[in-house]
C-alpha cells in the first residue's frame, strides 16, 4: 500500500502521481507534460517540484498541467532535492548548481534562496532529517547549521560515488566496487558495511 506521495517522471517529461483510492485503470494521473522536465523532487508535506533543462525550477500549486509556479530560473541549476529540515528552511527545497553552489529555498520565488555552500567539488546532495553533500573526491559533509562554514566531514574515501539519507537521519554511501556503508555516528571511522556486490550501481532510502 502506498501511504505517501508517489510520483514518476517519464522520458518525455510527463509527470504522474499515483492514487491509491482510484480505480485500477486510473491510478496514475498526469500532473504535467513538458519535454524540458529532467528531474522531480518532493518533501514530507507532499509538495512536488520539477527541474527543467532550461534551469527553471517549478512547484505544483494546484491544478495539474497549468498549476505550476516558477521558483528559480538559472541555466546552471542541475539537481533538486526535497526535505523538511526546519533548522535550515521550512520550505523543503534545495538545489545544486554546476559551480557547486548549494541553495535552500526560503519562500520567495526567484529571490528567496539562501546559499549554504559554494564548492566546485560538490556533485550530489542528500536531504532528509539532516542535509549532506558529496564531493567528487569522495568526501561526505554534513551541514551543521551555519551557511558556508558549518559543514562537518564524515568520510573521505575516493571510492564513494553516491549518498542517501531519510527522515530518520540515517545516512548511507555507495562505493564504486558495490559496497554499501551505513554511518553509525562517528565521523571518519563510524561506518558499517551492509553489502558488497559489484553489480550495485545506486542506492535509495526512505
Amino acid at each position: 500500500m502506498v501511504t505517501g506521495l508517489l510520483c514518476k517522471l517519464h522520458k518525455n517529461g510527463s509527470i504522474w502521481v499515483y492514487s491509491e483510492l482510484a480505480p485500477l485503470s486510473d491510478k496514475w494521473r498526469m500532473l504535467d507534460n513538458n519535454p524540458k522536465t529532467t528531474a522531480i523532487a518532493a518533501n514530507e508535506w507532499g509538495e512536488l517540484y520539477q527541474l527543467r533543462n532550461d534551469g527553471t525550477i517549478w512547484k505544483l500549486t494546484a491544478t495539474p498541467a497549468i498549476g505550476w509556479q516558477m521558483l528559480d530560473n538559472n541555466l546552471t541549476n542541475t539537481i533538486i532535492a526535497g526535505a523538511i529540515i526546519p533548522s535550515i528552511s521550512a520550505e523543503g527545497l534545495y538545489q545544486l548548481r554546476k559551480d557547486g553552489t548549494i541553495l535552500a529555498f526560503t519562500g520567495i520565488p526567484m529571490t528567496g534562496w539562501l546559499m549554504l555552500d559554494s564548492n566546485p567539488a560538490t556533485i550530489a546532495l542528500a536531504a532528509g532529517k539532516k542535509f549532506y553533500q558529496l564531493h567528487n573526491n569522495g568526501k561526505i559533509w554534513e551541514f551543521t547549521g551555519t551557511p558556508m562554514t558549518g559543514w562537518q566531514m564524515l568520510d573521505n574515501n575516493p571510492a564513494t560515488v553516491a549518498i542517501a539519507t531519510n527522515e530518520l537521519g540515517e545516512l548511507y554511501q555507495l562505493h564504486n566496487d558495490g559496497k554499501i556503508w551505513e554511518f553509525t555516528g562517528t565521523p571518519m571511522t563510524g561506518w558499517q558495511m551492509l553489502d558488497s556486490n559489484p553489480k550495485t550501481k545506486a542506492i535509495i532510502t526512505s
